[in-house]
């Protein structure tokens, strides 16, 4: 039996609390929002235990100087019974105390892992990897940074989360906390995006079927799992800080028939909006789903480059 589908929503809710507790420097908040015992490692920010430990290395001098608007993407969440596991893409700008444009951007890949302590989720682990910045970065220097657009090389550091390692997809086989039909089916572009920003290619392979094709520009045409995988393997490897956020903008299921259209706006940090705040998206996609043995997975997948908004979309 499944458990009743808002317990995704509490859990993404809990994310929602610690990216707010987090700009607005709020340590009683953040605190609160961990387990006694909890476990925090950041690529940023070193390592802590418990609430008070991750409030200290989260609120530093540099957040005093700018304020941090930030925002989450590509969500999944899974879980069974009394723990759960929870990811996203989260951005920050860093902004100067009067307004203006950002001083600093930056984009991050967030795992949590949670348990429900009378009654409420808490964060019981919370791993986090700045993955790039760009801007000022003299704002976070109490950063460590990543190393840029540069390749890996010896003594650089390594990454706090790894696919094969922290992946919520593999934490829970038997899952009971699902969410409706159009949450699952938005959770297959965070896959997707989670196996090529990664490079978990494994997670790549599950979300598309045997006979899947897309136009995926610039390659072009790809028909089949194997050349639509072994392409984006290879056409991701000069950028390995790269993220693909992303937020569905138009889900339209066929429950009976088991086929659903999705569209995704490709969120780019840099220029999230308008200036009236109307969000801005800097490609789109086009995905058409099928739904075989409870799973849904891409038939087609379109990718759109242009500006667009879509005033119409719905989350």
């Amino acid at each position: 039996m499944t458990r009743s589908i808002s317990e995704r929503q509490r859990i993404l809710e809990a994310l929602d609390m610690l990216l707010n507790a987090w700009s607005t420097r709020n340590s009683n908040e953040l605190r609160q929002l961990f387990t006694s015992d909890a476990a925090f490692t950041s690529s940023a920010h070193g390592e802590a235990l418990g609430g008070a430990g991750v409030a200290e290395q989260l609120i530093d001098a540099t957040l005093q100087r700018a304020n941090l608007r930030l925002n989450s993407t590509n969500h999944y969440v899974t879980g069974h019974d009394a723990k759960a596991c929870a990811s996203a893409y989260i951005y920050g700008q860093f902004v100067p105390p009067r307004g203006g444009p950002s001083s600093l951007t930056f984009g991050a890949t967030v795992v949590l892992e949670l348990e429900l302590l009378e009654g409420e989720w808490r964060i019981s682990t919370l791993r986090l990897n700045v993955n790039w910045l760009e801007g000022d970065a003299k704002i976070v220097t109490g950063w460590r940074q990543p190393i840029g657009n540069r390749e890996w090389k010896i003594g650089d550091p390594v990454p706090v989360v790894v696919s094969e390692l922290d992946s919520p997809w593999l934490q829970f086989p038997q899952r009971s906390i699902v969410g409706t039909v159009k949450e699952q089916i938005a959770e297959v572009y965070a896959r997707y995006a989670w196996g090529l920003d990664l490079a978990d290619f494994g997670h790549l392979k599950q979300c598309y079927m045997d006979d899947a094709a897309g136009n995926f520009a610039p390659i072009g045409i790809l028909k089949g799992l194997r050349s639509i995988v072994s392409h984006l393997k290879e056409f991701r490897r000069p950028w390995p800080w790269m993220q693909h956020f992303g937020v569905p903008l138009r889900i339209e299921a066929d429950e009976e028939n088991g086929t659903a259209t999705m569209t995704v706006g490709r969120v780019i940090p840099q220029r999230a909006a308008k200036v009236d705040g109307e969000p801005l998206y800097g490609a789109h996609y086009v995905m058409k789903l099928r739904r075989v043995d409870d799973q849904w997975k891409l038939t087609w997948s379109e990718y759109n480059p242009g500006w667009i908004t879509f005033p119409d979309g719905q989350r």
